[in-house]
């Protein structure tokens, strides 16, 4: 008996595998999906603040404010780009939303920050103070945008378990145009040892315990347990809602006892 081939777009039959079913057609590599390339692109901006830190703590020695310096590279370039970056993700991850958090509009919120950054930075080292006011007024503006998208974003979701963390996220986002603009005003010069010095600590508890604090908190009623494997303790989500306020408001008075001195 002549076999005929098989028909165009069929597959010709091979040996079975242990299961007695034949193999399936041969699947193509593919390349890196548009979530990995997102996180590489994004994250590698992140890498690059760390070695600017990194090279600045090797020869703080012979750079003038080294410490005003480093400080800015790893808390408003690495820490501020990270903080933007997995806070959109895990914000679309709890929201159930998990393609939101890539695309031009956060391409350009990040283009924004890292221009605003390297403004700060570089004005501070040259002592070009419209610079700095330029660069902080990007940054508030890129996380500003951020917490807009992240409000539309919880609209867009269903009510879920876990939305109280992308709150913990929305206040964050909110206190950081305060810190940068304390920030702004510091650097402007001219202003008393006393002034300059409860603008400066103000400047760290907003950016501090603020931006960045809030964001872990959030974070970690969510991550933990999952890095642990384990389910969240009940009462958390309700606990979490509650510490929010009381976070908010300790900062606030925080900040009016330090600038009233």
């Amino acid at each position: 008996m002549t076999l005929l081939p098989p028909p165009p777009g069929s597959h010709a039959p091979g040996p079975s595998d242990s299961s007695g079913r034949p193999p399936g057609p041969p699947v193509p590599p593919t390349g890196r999906s548009p979530r990995a390339s997102w996180h590489l692109g994004a994250n590698a901006v992140v890498v690059l603040w760390l070695a600017l830190f990194a090279a600045a703590a090797a020869g703080h020695h012979f750079l003038p404010s080294a410490r005003r310096l480093m400080a800015h590279l790893l808390l408003l370039g690495a820490v501020s780009n990270a903080i933007v970056v997995w806070s959109g993700h895990f914000a679309a991850s709890v929201l159930r939303l998990p393609e939101a958090n890539r695309g031009a509009p956060a391409a350009w919120r990040l283009v924004c920050l890292n221009a605003g950054a390297a403004a700060v930075i570089g004005g501070m080292a040259a002592g070009v103070w419209p610079a700095v006011l330029a660069g902080g007024a990007a940054v508030a503006g890129a996380v500003t945008a951020h917490a807009v998208w992240l409000v539309r974003l919880m609209r867009r979701a269903l009510p879920g378990r876990f939305t109280m963390t992308v709150r913990y996220y929305v206040a964050a986002a909110c206190l950081l145009p305060v810190g940068a603009a304390l920030g702004v005003v510091m650097a402007r010069g001219d202003l008393g040892g006393g002034l300059h010095a409860r603008l400066l600590t103000a400047h760290e508890l907003v950016n501090l315990l603020g931006w960045v604090g809030l964001t872990v908190a959030g974070t970690l009623i969510t991550l933990w347990p999952t890095m642990l494997r384990t389910r969240v303790a009940d009462g958390a989500e309700r606990a979490g809602r509650r510490a929010l306020p009381v976070l908010l408001a300790g900062l606030g008075a925080a900040v009016v006892a330090v600038l009233a001195g």
